[in-house]
């Protein structure tokens, strides 16, 4: 699964991260426009409605994620370079998967 980021990259003319879109304004309104193939661009006025939302389904106590010894060690097995490159251009902390 890790991988899968490759073939995404192939097919996929943007990737957009999640994690961007809960929590950065100009990713949402780049989304849109994307989707839209620039007919609909929203103002900054929807936007900001958006963001002014009640989050739904939060997590509660979610902390950053911490790989153990055994875990890094499968997932620098399994990671092709190609996806580390990919995970890389995301700006994804990949310094503890590289040795």
């Amino acid at each position: 699964m890790l991988n899968t980021i490759i073939e995404e990259k192939k097919y996929a003319s943007k990737i957009i991260k999640f994690e961007d879109l809960i929590s950065n304004k100009i990713a949402i309104k780049e989304l849109v426009s994307y989707l839209s193939n620039g007919i609909l661009v929203p103002d900054d006025n929807w936007i900001n409605n958006i963001f002014s939302i009640s989050k739904v389904n939060i997590h509660r106590g979610s902390k950053e994620i911490i790989f153990n010894e055994h875990e890094i060690y499968i997932i620098k097995k399994v990671l092709e370079p190609e996806a580390l490159k990919v995970y890389k251009e995301l700006n994804y902390d990949i310094s503890f998967f590289i040795d």
